[in-house]
């Protein structure tokens, strides 16, 4: 139930199809994500996708000192913020042959991204590119999705993202490549352009 990275986004603005097949209307993915940092520690993110049968996927990544590096923005001490981002569209990325042309709900415990990616104006030129490129994923694979908040304690991704966890609960994680979904972000940024 996974996939690469590797997204192809040829046309924008394309008209969204409806879909009256009943089934599809009622059943409902519920996403979760998390990300973790700690400067002298383990930092790392995570998600979880459900559906109404009980089939899920899920991914649990480190993110490497290197990484946080290459993120960082000048004059900003922490990257726990576009993390939070970049677990929300590595979930919509790596789960779209499990949630394409689904209704998903993407659950948080960032208040913060939450409200940049409701709004889709956030003032963090990462947060930017990183829903830049969130929305054309969501358009290419004909999504209906929302994000919403979730406290901490029920978020099951929690766990996932305090450590890179291999299996869980018999399943194997889906392979994450941070870097390459940082440069995809990157290449959304000079598409938009």
């Amino acid at each position: 139930m996974s996939a690469s990275l590797e997204v192809m986004i040829t046309e924008t603005n394309v008209p969204r199809p409806v879909d009256a097949n009943f089934i599809k209307l009622l059943d409902w993915i519920h996403v979760f994500v998390d990300a973790s940092l700690e400067p002298d520690g383990y930092s790392g993110m995570s998600g979880v996708a459900f559906d109404s049968l009980g089939k899920f996927s899920f991914f649990s990544e480190e993110a490497t000192k290197e990484f946080i590096d290459l993120t960082s923005r000048q004059g900003h001490e922490t990257v726990i913020f576009e993390l939070e981002g970049l677990a929300i569209a590595a979930a919509i990325s790596l789960f779209r042959p499990f949630i394409k042309g689904r209704r998903v709900v993407v659950f948080t415990n960032n208040e913060a991204a939450q409200t940049c990616f409701v709004k889709c104006k956030p003032k963090n030129d990462h947060m930017n590119l990183i829903i830049k490129t969130t929305l054309s994923l969501e358009e290419a694979l004909g999504l209906v999705t929302w994000i919403e908040r979730v406290p901490s304690q029920s978020n099951p991704s929690e766990i996932l993202s305090g450590e890179k966890v291999s299996h869980y609960l018999g399943l194997a994680a889906c392979p994450l490549g941070l870097v390459k979904l940082w440069k995809l972000c990157l290449g959304e940024h000079f598409l938009a352009s």
